[in-house]
């Protein structure tokens, strides 16, 4: 089986830098396929629902204008944006496939992820076991909580 479109969750840690370096060595060469390497930058969550809080809802609750949240929330998105291509400088120029660089702003890393994959139609990914978070067991809690989320296959290496 190809995988054309596969994703890596990055967050720094070593074991994301090897899932990228396998990734780049399955579908580096191949001009038809794609990479997309990710960040999922966490947003607050309505503590009584369990969903996002919408703009009214979050200012009502930091005492913010909607319209400076909003400008501060797109501000760190594309700071987080920069900051992972900043990071991911030198790693990704060897590549013949097409590379995305993203940040996908969510409640928590593995819904962030699950959303990406049906967003793109991601065919694999692969993340490391164990990243910057809470480890928990043999497998990092976030990497079980996308093994459970999404019906693609997700490789996990260290």
């Amino acid at each position: 089986m190809s995988f054309k479109n596969i994703l890596v969750p990055y967050d720094g840690s070593d074991h994301a830098r090897s899932a990228l370096e396998i990734a780049k060595g399955m579908i580096g060469a191949d001009t038809d396929a794609t990479l997309n390497v990710i960040s999922v930058l966490t947003i607050p969550s309505d503590p009584f629902q369990g969903a996002p809080l919408g703009y009214a809802a979050m200012t009502d609750f930091m005492l913010i204008e909607p319209d400076s949240f909003e400008k501060t929330f797109r501000q760190n998105l594309e700071h987080t944006k920069d900051e992972l291509k900043g990071n991911l400088t030198g790693m990704l120029e060897d590549l013949d496939c097409q590379v995305k660089i993203d940040v996908m702003p969510d409640v928590s890393p593995v819904d962030g992820i699950s959303a990406y994959v049906k967003q793109h139609n991601c065919d694999l990914i692969i993340m490391g076991r164990r990243g910057l978070g809470k480890v928990r067991g043999l497998l990092g809690s976030v990497s079980f909580g996308v093994l459970r989320a999404v019906d693609i296959p997700v490789m996990t290496v260290r």
